[in-house]
């Protein structure tokens, strides 16, 4: 299935006459649909996975994917040293958990789904910009409260 091609698997799930192949991905999408419209139940991890899967994979290329790992690679890589500085931070300690998690990343990309590793580096990533801004407003606090 082509990037964009998002109108086939729309109308396949709202009724078409046409079946898609048993685990293509329009069946499985499909499937996806029919049992959160039935059953109006949580769906399982698994079919949410799938589900995400499936979506990041029609939304953007390989290419896409792949530079959009790599740029929040970089961006958490390039975010250490930063916060390290505004924290006053020794240069012998370091903030880990966030890099620490980018093999992680690029094990899900090449090994598992491009679009996992995908999805993974954008949650990473923006889990790490909350954690510097809570760490930011702590140290401000800290400050604030030492002068008092």
């Amino acid at each position: 299935m082509k990037a964009g091609s998002f109108s086939g698997v729309v109308s396949t799930a709202a009724g078409a006459s046409a079946a898609p192949a048993a685990g293509s991905v329009q069946a499985i999408v499909q499937e996806g649909i029919a049992s959160i419209a039935q059953n109006y139940a949580p769906v399982h991890v698994l079919g949410l996975l799938q589900t995400v899967d499936v979506a990041i994979n029609m939304m953007f290329s390989y290419e896409a994917q792949w530079v959009l790992v790599a740029a929040c690679t970089c961006s958490i890589i390039v975010h250490q040293p930063i916060i390290g500085k505004c924290l006053h931070i020794a240069r012998g300690v370091s903030l880990k958990p966030m890099v620490l998690s980018l093999p992680l990343v690029w094990f899900t990309f090449f090994m598992v789904s491009s679009a996992m590793g995908c999805a993974l580096a954008v949650v990473t990533h923006a889990i790490q910009v909350l954690w510097n801004i809570r760490l930011l407003e702590s140290r401000a606090r800290a400050i604030k409260a030492g002068k008092k």
